[in-house]
C-alpha cells in the first residue's frame, strides 16, 4: 500500500501513511474482521463473540436478567458472560483454599499421594478452585477471554456474507475449495536485471492452481460496488492501482519459486444482496487478451520499480517530498 500511494499520490503521503498510528476507523475495522472470518476462520472465532445474557444465578436460582459485559473463558474454550457485579463473576482462587477432591487435603494443606506423601497440586483441585456456577451448570474458567465484543447484527451481517460468498461457484472454489497456501507471508527481495533491489514482504490471501488460469494469486476485497465492467468495479482497480498489488504479489509468488501467472480479486459488496464478484489481472502468456481495458500487468510492474525506487531513494536521504514547490498549469479533465 505504501508503494501504491508513492505511485498515486507523493513520497509525503507515503511517509505520513508510515508514520500514522491512529486507531482503525469502523469501516477499516469491519474490513479486518470480514476478511478474518473468510480465511482464518478459527481466529475470528477466538478474538470476536457476541454477548449473551449474563451466565450468573441470582440467589433465587433463577438467571440474572443483565446482560453479558465481561467475556470469560472456559478450560473448553467455551465463552461464557457475566454482567459484571462482584457477586456474578467466577471467584478464581489459589487451589491451597479449596479443598482437594482427589485426595482430600484440607484448605491451606498440601495434596498427598495414596501414601500419605506431599505431591503437586493435583489438577482436580485447580481446576475446583477455578469454578463457576451457572445457570447452564458447572464450568472450570481459565480466566477472562481476550475478545472484542460485536453486535449481533454485526455477526449476521458476516454471516450472510459469507454464505453469499459459498453459494458463487467461482468464489468458493478460489477461497475455500482448491487446495493452496492460506494468508502466505513471503519475505524476498524485489529485484530487476538492473540495479533494483529491495528487501521486501508481501502478505498473500490466497495462492491456488486454477485450471484456467494456473497458479495465481487471490484477494479478497469487500466494496461498494463489485460488478465487472471498466466503469465499475474497474474504477476501484484504478484508484487502488490494485494491478500493482496483484504484480506485487505475483513477484513475491515467483521468488518463492510458484511460477504465479494470473492475480485473482474477490470482489465483495458490503451491503445487501452482497453481490460478489471475480474478477481476473492476467499475467504474461495470456496473449489472446486483445481487449485494451483489461489491466496490463507488464505496465504495473514497471510502476512497481519506480515507486520501489523513490521509496529507496526517500530512506536513503531522509527527504520525503510532495507536490512541486514551482508552479506549474492549471488542467482539467478531457
Amino acid at each position: 500500500s505504501v508503494l501504491r500511494t508513492i505511485h498515486n499520490k507523493t513520497p509525503a503521503h507515503a511517509k505520513a501513511q508510515i508514520d500514522d498510528e491512529s486507531e482503525p476507523t469502523s469501516a477499516m475495522r469491519f474490513g479486518t474482521m470480514t476478511h478474518e472470518a473468510v480465511l482464518e476462520p478459527a481466529r475470528f472465532e477466538d478474538k470476536y463473540a457476541v454477548s449473551t445474557q449474563c451466565m450468573a444465578t441470582t440467589s433465587s436460582g433463577s438467571q440474572c436478567k443483565s446482560p453479558g459485559k465481561v467475556p470469560w473463558r472456559t478450560d473448553q474454550g467455551l465463552v461464557l458472560w457475566s454482567c459484571g457485579r462482584d457477586s456474578h463473576q467466577p471467584e478464581l482462587n489459589d487451589p491451597m483454599d479449596v479443598e482437594c477432591p482427589y485426595c482430600g487435603a484440607e484448605p491451606g494443606d498440601r495434596c498427598v499421594t495414596n501414601t500419605g506423601n506431599e505431591a503437586e497440586t493435583h489438577v482436580a483441585r485447580e481446576d475446583r478452585s477455578n469454578e463457576w456456577d451457572t445457570v447452564d451448570g458447572t464450568f472450570v474458567v481459565d480466566g477472562q477471554a481476550e475478545i472484542e465484543q460485536i453486535s449481533e447484527s454485526k455477526a449476521d451481517k458476516i454471516d450472510q456474507m459469507l454464505l453469499r460468498l459459498k453459494q458463487h461457484p467461482t468464489a468458493y472454489m478460489l477461497l475455500f475449495d482448491l487446495i493452496g497456501l492460506n494468508e502466505a507471508t513471503v519475505v524476498f527481495t524485489y529485484s530487476d536485471d538492473g540495479d533494483l533491489s529491495v528487501p521486501a514482504k508481501a502478505r498473500i490471501d490466497r495462492i491456488v492452481q486454477h485450471d484456467t488460469f494456473g497458479l495465481m494469486t487471490v484477494d479478497y476485497k469487500t466494496t461498494r460496488n463489485a460488478q465487472p465492467g471498466p466503469h465499475e468495479f474497474g474504477r476501484s482497480i484504478e484508484r487502488g492501482r490494485y494491478d500493482m498489488q496483484g504484480e506485487f504479489y505475483m513477484n513475491a509468488a515467483r521468488s518463492q519459486g510458484i511460477p504465479a501467472r494470473a492475480h485473482a480479486i474477490v470482489a465483495q459488496e458490503k451491503e445487501p444482496p452482497y453481490a460478489v464478484s471475480v474478477q481476473v489481472l492476467p499475467g504474461e502468456g495470456y496473449d489472446y487478451v486483445q481487449d485494451n481495458t483489461v489491466p496490463d500487468l507488464q505496465a504495473a510492474s514497471e510502476d512497481v520499480k519506480r515507486a520501489l525506487r523513490q521509496y529507496v531513494q526517500c530512506v536513503q536521504t531522509g527527504n520525503w517530498p510532495a507536490y512541486p514547490d514551482s508552479p506549474t498549469m492549471a488542467e482539467v479533465p478531457a
